[in-house]
């Protein structure tokens, strides 16, 4: 459930949502060593079109054009994205970029330090991924979830699941928001 959650990030078109992801994502994958990441999206087109860009503009430069290795894998393309949809860093560290359409049961076996479902997450993909989690986040202080959304069409089930019962602990004025109203609870 919500208890191995890292975040769920709200905001707008171009808010910085991807940005902070994939960098926390590379982050992680630089740190431990053999970490295992899956990154979901919509689509495969948009995975190819938004998560992968993303993830690869924070690879350090070095990884970017690095020799294939028996381990080391990393080769991107700005129209195909990670061939085969994946990339490997020296340290063994892997990153899997799936997407909705695919089958929940793609993840069974997989043991994640992080996923990362971008948009419109379907709820059994949520439930599908926490036991995907436990194992890693038991022993090696990861298996975290983040979820990054842009709430066009309103709240969906998965945001509801974890905006239940929030209140607001702080506010601050926000100078181009000063004409609008002020959202119910807050001064």
């Amino acid at each position: 459930g919500p208890g191995l959650l890292l975040g769920i990030l709200l905001g707008g078109n171009r808010s910085g949502k991807s940005c902070f992801s994939a960098y926390h994502l590379t982050h992680l994958m630089m740190e431990k060593p053999e970490s295992r990441v899956a990154c979901f999206s919509m689509t495969a087109a948009s995975s190819v079109r938004d998560q992968q860009p993303a993830v690869f503009h924070f690879l350090p430069s070095e990884f970017k054009q690095i020799k294939k290795t028996k381990v080391t894998n990393v080769n991107y393309s700005q129209k195909n994205g990670f061939t085969d949809g994946t990339f490997i860093l020296p340290n063994g560290s892997q990153c899997w970029f799936m997407n909705y359409a695919q089958q929940p049961d793609i993840l069974e076996g997989f043991e994640g330090d992080l996923i990362w479902f971008d948009e419109l997450v379907p709820h059994h993909w949520v439930e599908t991924a926490d036991y995907r989690l436990i194992t890693r986040r038991a022993s090696r202080g990861t298996g975290k979830l983040l979820i990054t959304v842009t709430p066009i069409t309103g709240w969906t089930p998965v945001v509801n699941d974890y905006v239940a019962g929030v209140r607001v602990a702080e506010t601050r004025a926000a100078a181009l928001l000063e004409k609008a109203p002020s959202p119910p609870g807050c001064p």
